[in-house]
């Protein structure tokens, strides 16, 4: 137990520094975490933006074991409608069948964007990494009293999945409540979110 959550916690700490060593003064543009719970899974997610530079966190973990990544991007100085962030990765994986740790460095480049409206906000991201060849895709509509669905779809080497979720923000605070559903591995999850943006 105490194995399984001290490398997410270990990572954590060097993004932190990592935060503050490459953004400057504490001027947070705003901070994401995520972790949701099914009863196979275990995922996390930490994002932290300081003007324009992003450093994540993800941590996952499942039956067949481990997945941890860590990345930097850059927002890049485009007049265009979506953010477009690149920068590197690394990943580290853990497989219980053989008991083996691998390590992948690669190349990470995302666009996203937010859009306000009149009964809320629309999110759109899609996320590519060198890393497993990963592709990640998400769309979000929020309303104006906290209440949000969105959809998304991954795809890797070594793993397939598309999720839908819905969230309802506690009060006027960055605190949500989450459920969804993932349809390719027939699993169900329950979480919670924190976001400042």
């Amino acid at each position: 137990m105490a194995e399984r959550f001290w490398s997410p916690v270990k990572s954590i700490v060097v993004c932190g520094l990592v935060c503050l060593n490459v953004t400057g003064p504490a001027h947070a543009d705003g901070e994401f975490a995520q972790m949701d719970i099914s009863r196979e899974t275990t995922g996390i997610v930490l994002s932290f933006v300081r003007s324009d530079w992003t450093a994540d966190v993800s941590f996952a973990e499942y039956p067949e074991g481990w997945t941890q990544a860590l990345s930097l991007r850059r927002a890049l100085p485009l007049d265009m409608p979506f953010t477009f962030k690149v920068g590197p990765t690394v990943a580290r994986s853990y497989d219980r069948s053989t008991a083996s740790t691998d390590v992948e460095a690669g190349l990470r480049v995302s666009a996203e964007r937010y859009q306000p409206t009149n009964f809320g906000s629309i999110y759109l991201l899609a996320d590519v990494s060198s890393v497993d060849a990963t592709a990640f895709g998400l769309a979000q509509v929020g309303l104006s009293n906290g209440f949000s669905i969105e959809v998304s779809s991954g795809r890797s080497d070594t793993y397939s999945e598309t999720t839908v979720a819905v969230s309802q923000r506690v009060g006027d605070g960055p605190f949500a409540v989450r459920a969804g559903y993932r349809f390719d591995t027939d699993v169900a999850f329950i979480g919670f979110s924190i976001n400042t943006f």
